[in-house]
Order: structure tokens, then sequence, then C-alpha cells
């Protein structure tokens, strides 16, 4: 009974451990992907020209890289 205890006291512990890369990762994505997002929903708002597509297609393929 009591290495069950800690059997799932440890269990517990390494999902905490996980948390802080998840959040690290999760937050460093989040302004990449809004910067694409309103970068692409700019061209489609009506302003569609070639530079501005190759811009953004750029601007995702350097985000991405």
């Amino acid at each position: 009974m009591i290495f069950q205890k800690r059997k799932e006291f440890s269990l517990v512990r390494k999902n905490y451990q996980k948390l802080p890369t998840f959040l690290a990762i999760t937050i460093h994505n989040f302004p990449e992907g809004l910067a694409v997002g309103v970068t692409f929903g700019a061209l489609a708002g009506g302003n569609m020209t070639l530079a501005g597509l190759m811009g953004a297609i750029g601007l995702a393929i350097g985000i991405g890289l």
C-alpha cells in the first residue's frame, strides 16, 4: 500500500515536470502564428497584390524555419 502511494505521487510529479515545457512551447508559438494569421488576414481583406502575397509566404516560411 505504501509503495502504491509513492508510485502515484511519482506519476503526478512527472506530469507537473512536463508543464513548464508545454507552456514554454505554447507561449513561444503563439506570437508566430498570430503574425502569420494577421498577414494572410490582411491579404484576404481585399488588398491582394503579388508583392503582398510573396511577402506573406516569405514570412510564413521564415518563421517556420
